[in-house]
C-alpha cells in the first residue's frame, strides 16, 4: 500500500488536524475517526465546556471565535475537508443559537495556509503573528456578533469581510 493512504492513525497534524494529500477512498475508519475527534470533536467539546461559562457570567463582552478553513470547499486534502462540513454546520447553529445572548460567536474563514511565525518565513505561508491581527479587529468591534469573517488574503487581515 502507498504511504499516501491513511492506513493506520494519523501521526502528524496541523492545527486542523490531517493535512494529508490522502485520496478519499485510501481513508480508513480509524483513520476517519481520527480526524473527526481532531478536527470536529475538539471544537465541538471546547465549545460545549466553556459556552455555559459564558452565559452565565452575563457580560457583554464575551466572545467566542471558530477559526474554519476553506478545506471544506475546495476539497483538495480529504481529511480536512471532511470535517470543515461539520465544523461550517456547528458555526452556522451557534451563531443562531447565541445571537440574542450575551456571546458573540463569529465564525473566522481562513482561506490562507497559516504556520507559526518560524515555520512561514521558509515556506511563504501567512505568518501567526500577522493572522493575529485579524482577531484584533474582531474582538475589539462589539458590532460583530453571529457573523462569518472571510480571511482570502492580507487585505482581509484588518478589514474585515
Amino acid at each position: 500500500m502507498s504511504m499516501s493512504k491513511i492506513e493506520a492513525p494519523l501521526k502528524w497534524y496541523t492545527a486542523g488536524g490531517g493535512y494529508a494529500a490522502t485520496p478519499l477512498q485510501d481513508i480508513i475508519m480509524e483513520g476517519l475517526r481520527q480526524i473527526r475527534t481532531v478536527n470536529f470533536e475538539s471544537n465541538f467539546w471546547a465549545y460545549r465546556a466553556t459556552i455555559p461559562y459564558l452565559l452565565h457570567q452575563n457580560d457583554p463582552r464575551s466572545s467566542w471565535t471558530l477559526c474554519i478553513g476553506s478545506q471544506g470547499d475546495l476539497g483538495a486534502r480529504a481529511p480536512p475537508a471532511l470535517t470543515q462540513g461539520a465544523l461550517f454546520s456547528l458555526a452556522n447553529v451557534a451563531c443562531r443559537d447565541k445571537y440574542k445572548t450575551n456571546v458573540r460567536f463569529n465564525e473566522v474563514y481562513l482561506a490562507l495556509r497559516v504556520e507559526v511565525d518560524e515555520s512561514a518565513a521558509k515556506t511563504g505561508a501567512m505568518k501567526a503573528t500577522d493572522f493575529a491581527k485579524c482577531y484584533a479587529v474582531l474582538l475589539s468591534n462589539q458590532e460583530l456578533h453571529s457573523s462569518r469573517v472571510s480571511v482570502f488574503d492580507y487585505d482581509d487581515l484588518e478589514s474585515l469581510k
